[in-house]
């Protein structure tokens, strides 16, 4: 403070006082907004402040009842009318402060201080309750769920709240972009809440999920894809998805463009083929009945520079579907027995070569096929 405003500070009768109660009033008002948001965002979030000492809900499996939800809009209601009447508090205060200045630029240079102070210590206080919200949520029916830093969002969208939450729950939750599935969505997931009846927390996951199903209904959403490696949920513009799928698609030595559809004499190629190799019993088993066109789609390859697309040919319902599930059911179960040099995982590598010792004249060489 100014060796002048310091000497006024104490001359001035009255003002000094004034300042203090103005300074005071506004801090207060600030910390009552800062309460006021933490509350909303918990009730949002649906966690219960430590402060309120509800604990019994969590011994019995509850992860945010009824009850809780209604004292927070209650406690929310009443920090609100605080907020107002801290706010009131202010305007007052500071009518009384410029009325005992001298001047209108001491007033000014005063409010300025005092806005100053109070803004240094808002702001902690909003930390200190962001940290707390943090915390709590990190331990909410979110962290057991939902893990939204496993969703990559590469679109020129921002993804609301709900629908990162619901994109947390991965792929298995995902379904068709088309509003005539929303019904079936809820009734799989009121099946799916059945199964596990154990489990209270899925009891407030509904509201989140609708909501969310409601908000990627928007216009020009992002595309969700399962990233090609580590389990990532990647959101990507449609626009972008189908000019890297087309540039794909454009390499002639490798798609041929057809001039009409081979389903029909595919399918009848197949089941004639089929019946010379197979007995009757298992041809009936296998035979082909209405099949579709395989799909091509593409999986992100996010650890990958320019994103590339790894192409994937869907045979779900194709011609080959029955047949090749019948081969696996014979085959799945000789893998790995005929053979010691069938590996599984990397893991699996690295287990059979512990304690080898590899000349140095030697070199271990890893091979990939590009696609």
């Amino acid at each position: 403070m100014e060796p002048s405003l310091h000497r006024l500070f104490f001359n001035q009768p009255g003002l000094k006082q004034a300042y203090r109660q103005f300074e005071s009033s506004l801090i207060s008002s600030k910390k009552r907004k800062n309460q006021h948001q933490f509350l909303v965002n918990c009730l949002e979030e649906q966690v219960c402040p430590i402060s309120f000492g509800f604990h019994k809900h969590r011994q019995l499996g509850y992860s945010f009842p009824a009850y809780i939800s209604e004292f927070l809009k209650e406690r929310i209601k009443i920090t609100s009318i605080d907020c107002d009447s801290a706010y009131h508090k202010v305007r007052t205060n500071s009518r009384n402060l410029k009325f005992l200045s001298p001047s209108d630029h001491i007033y000014k240079l005063l409010s300025r201080l005092a806005i100053g102070k109070a803004s240094y210590i808002s702001a902690k206080h909003k930390d200190s309750h962001n940290k707390k919200l943090t915390s709590l949520c990190r331990k909410s029916v979110w962290s057991k769920f939902s893990l939204t830093d496993n969703v990559a969002n590469l679109s020129d969208q921002i993804l609301t709240k709900y629908e990162l939450e619901v994109l947390g729950l991965g792929v298995n939750f995902a379904m068709k972009p088309d509003k005539s599935h929303v019904l079936d969505y809820i009734v799989g997931f009121d099946k799916f809440m059945a199964v596990n009846d154990y489990d209270k927390d899925l009891l407030c996951l509904k509201g989140v999920l609708l909501q969310g199903i409601m908000d990627c209904f928007k216009e020009d959403r992002g595309l969700p894809k399962r990233a090609d490696k580590g389990g990532k949920l990647v959101i990507l513009n449609q626009h972008d998805y189908d000019t890297k799928a087309l540039n794909m698609l454009a390499d002639r030595e490798t798609y041929e463009v057809l001039t009409k559809n081979p389903l029909k004499t595919t399918a009848t190629e197949f089941n004639k083929e089929a019946r010379k190799i197979i007995g009757n019993d298992q041809f009936n088993k296998l035979r082909v009945f209405n099949p579709q066109l395989p799909n091509f789609y593409g999986l992100p390859k996010i650890h990958k520079e320019g994103i590339p697309l790894r192409p994937i040919i869907s045979n779900r319902n194709s011609c080959t579907n029955k047949v090749s599930k019948w081969l696996t059911d014979i085959l799945s179960p000789l893998v790995g027995n005929f053979s010691n040099s069938h590996i599984k995982l990397s893991e699996d590598f690295v287990d059979k070569i512990k304690g080898q010792n590899i000349p140095n004249d030697r070199k271990l060489l890893s091979l990939d096929i590009v696609s």
